[in-house]
């Protein structure tokens, strides 16, 4: 089928408002995003990373407290990146004008193919300074190197599969402290 047999029966009217309509499709497309950075919607302030050692072929368990901002329209949800990473357990504490105030996570989402976690809480979390604490397991050989995650994160390499994090070069100069309880096997 040749395009000249498509617009055979079209006047030229309705032709020219088609290509205008296509004209404006495509170049609402290429303006599209895949994903939206998660630096834009979380701004972490620091991360806090506490790693339990584990002993041969059985995973690592890790915790770790990240304080930020949350920006942009209020939601019931939080997102992180994270990498082969499962996420045990979720708490959001809030800082409001009236004090802490503890937001039940609802359900923890992994996202493998986007490489994210989403937090969903019960309650909409409106643009404001957050505490949020993650229980998390790691796969091993992730952390046979104790200095392995500081090493990657000073030379900005992608942490996600160390921690839940904002992975993206704009978030790599938040202060990272990182404890081990226990040696790595």
């Amino acid at each position: 089928m040749k395009k000249s047999d498509l617009t055979a029966g079209l006047v030229p009217e309705n032709y020219s408002k088609f290509l205008q309509l296509k004209q404006a499709l495509v170049a609402k497309i290429k303006g599209m995003k895949k994903t939206e950075s998660l630096a834009k919607l979380f701004s972490p302030e620091s991360y806090k990373l506490t790693i339990l050692a584990h002993s041969g072929d059985t995973a690592a368990e890790g915790l770790i407290i990240i304080t930020g901002r949350k920006l942009r329209a209020p939601s019931r949800r939080l997102v992180f990146h994270q990498k082969d990473l499962k996420i045990t357990s979720a708490k959001v504490t809030a800082h409001t004008k009236a004090g802490d105030k503890e937001i039940a996570v609802e359900r923890i989402n992994h996202h493998g193919s986007f490489e994210q976690v989403r937090l969903h809480t019960k309650e909409t979390l409106y643009p404001g300074s957050y505490l949020v604490t993650m229980a998390f397991t790691v796969k091993p050989p992730a952390l046979e190197e104790p200095d392995v995650i500081s090493a990657a994160y000073k030379a900005k390499e992608s942490t996600k599969h160390f921690f839940p994090c904002i992975d993206e070069a704009s978030a790599k100069d938040i202060p990272l402290e990182v404890t081990y309880e226990g040696k790595p096997a």
